[in-house]
């Protein structure tokens, strides 16, 4: 998922990139997801909000991509 803040801060999820999923699921390999992002997918404090304003956070450096493994 994609939050918003910097990489050293625990920032809230404002858009998922795959999931939410159950927990244990196992290993997974290959190509999980594929889509476009939409207004409609924003979530938290970007609920409502245009896309641009997720597409401003990632050019100020203002969002960062976690990866669970």
């Amino acid at each position: 998922h994609i939050h918003f803040g910097a990489s050293t801060q625990n920032g809230p999820v404002v858009v998922f990139l795959y999931g939410p999923v159950a927990a244990g699921g196992g290993p997974i390999e290959g190509e999980i997801a594929r889509g476009t992002i939409t207004a409609a997918n924003l979530i938290g404090p970007f609920a409502g909000q245009p896309l641009s304003r997720l597409l401003t956070a990632i050019a100020n450096d203002s969002a960062y991509v976690n990866v669970h493994t």
